[in-house]
């Protein structure tokens, strides 16, 4: 593994074993996107919002900031997925991010998990048909 990736790995891990609180968006954000789609961010947000509640999460929050802009969903209790969309202004595109979260209520604390790949897919679809 490189070095930079197993550095990265750690300080995700560290961030979720930690601070019994969600995964800090920064670390996030560091990561490479997903994709990118030649849309405009509000197209992209009001497809993620509407994807996620296709799948049955509850959009309860949508953090702005300058040309980024944070979906958070949640499906029932111990569920949650935040999508991540950032305009990339040079290249006319939006790069796409996520990551879900899960209680664990023994230890009360949030665990990472896999991106939430039914409700990535769907976006993905609604994007690129345009």
């Amino acid at each position: 593994m490189r070095p930079a990736a197993a550095c990265l790995l750690l300080l995700t891990l560290g961030a979720c074993a930690s601070s019994g609180g969600y995964v800090r968006t920064d670390l996030v954000w560091a990561e490479p996107p997903e994709a990118f789609y030649p849309v405009g961010l509000e197209r992209a947000v009001i497809v993620a919002r509407d994807c996620l509640v296709d799948r049955g999460f509850v959009v309860f929050r949508v953090d702005r900031e300058g040309p980024r802009r944070v979906l958070w969903a949640r499906r029932g209790p111990d569920t949650l997925v935040r999508v991540l969309l950032r305009r990339d202004a040079e290249r006319d595109r939006v790069a796409l991010r996520s990551i879900a979260e899960w209680h664990d209520r023994d230890h009360d604390r949030w665990i990472r998990r896999d991106s939430p790949r039914e409700v990535m897919s769907e976006i993905d679809v609604r994007l690129r048909e345009r």
